[in-house]
């Protein structure tokens, strides 16, 4: 019987190991610069779960984060005071993983031309939420890089002068403040949807201003990079920085005849090529809907 017994003791107590290496590791909290002297340490050492908690300060990039470190909350302890920066021909920021969010941080670059592509941030992979942060760059400030992506942005502020909320993906963007930089203007969305995606670019319930010098009538909402960029600006506030006519051709194409932009409500001085929504049409550009399914709180 005592033979009996110890066997069966080991037997619980292997079944009982082998539950516990099969769960998932706890996640972590990394803190920088207390524990990691650089985000980008930290960002290479994280695992899929953890935080990486950002003190106050300015932190010189690029940064990437790899593709292992999914589910990763990279948070700044202040909007204003917690800034990742990079310069000219550099991007700040580049997410290469999947369900990747972002909070309470100043992404930048400061490079302060138009003559070169200086992005701020590039999603490369499915499911990035931003919330409650800064987005400042000039030209290409936000990159949806691949049909597959997903970016959703509320809350948040977004700077840029040419074409700088652009890509493949679908972008949905919220609540937020989008200012035209420079002073002579340009246009804000550029989209390259397929033709077999539904949604592209979607700004809802946001504000489009100037940043200071853009002058009136200097700038346009948007223009279609690809043959069917699907673009949309649903009960916007809309600045007097923007044309009148609204939106323009990508130069030297036919874009706009196959192109997919809509606005509600829509001005009459709208381009012809822009569908004027009706308000049960607008109300189909929900989160869900845009960003494919994914619905983040």
């Amino acid at each position: 019987m005592k033979i009996k017994y110890s066997f069966y003791k080991q037997v619980v107590g292997l079944t009982a190991l082998l539950a516990l290496a099969a769960l998932p590791a706890a996640a972590t909290t990394r803190n920088v610069p207390s524990q990691y002297s650089t985000v980008q340490a930290a960002l290479n050492a994280a695992a899929s779960g953890d935080t990486i908690q950002i003190a106050s300060g300015t932190y010189t990039g690029p940064f990437s984060v790899p593709s292992s470190a999914t589910k990763i909350t990279i948070q700044g302890a202040s909007r204003s005071g917690t800034i990742l920066t990079a310069g000219q021909n550099q991007v700040t920021l580049t997410v290469n993983a999947t369900d990747v969010t972002i909070n309470n941080i100043t992404i930048k670059n400061s490079y302060t031309g138009d003559n070169n592509t200086s992005q701020v941030l590039i999603v490369k992979a499915a499911r990035c939420a931003i919330r409650s942060s800064n987005l400042f760059g000039r030209q290409d400030t936000l990159y949806c890089k691949g049909a597959s992506t997903s970016v959703y942005v509320t809350g948040s502020e977004i700077q840029g002068t040419v074409d700088f909320v652009y890509g493949q993906g679908r972008i949905f963007v919220t609540g937020c403040t989008i200012r035209q930089m420079r002073n002579n203007g340009a246009s804000i969305g550029a989209p390259q949807t397929a033709q077999s995606q539904n949604y592209g670019i979607v700004f809802s319930g946001c504000t489009i201003t100037s940043g200071g010098t853009a002058t009136s009538n200097s700038s346009y909402l948007g223009r279609p990079w690809g043959a069917y960029g699907e673009l949309a600006f649903i009960s916007c506030s809309i600045g007097s920085c923007i044309e009148p006519v609204g939106y323009i051709n990508w130069s030297g194409t036919s874009n706009s005849s196959t192109c997919r932009f809509a606005e509600y409500p829509c001005p009459s001085t709208r381009a012809s090529w822009v569908k004027r929504l009706t308000s049960s049409q607008a109300a189909a550009y929900t989160k869900s809907n845009v960003l494919g399914g994914w619905n983040p709180s």
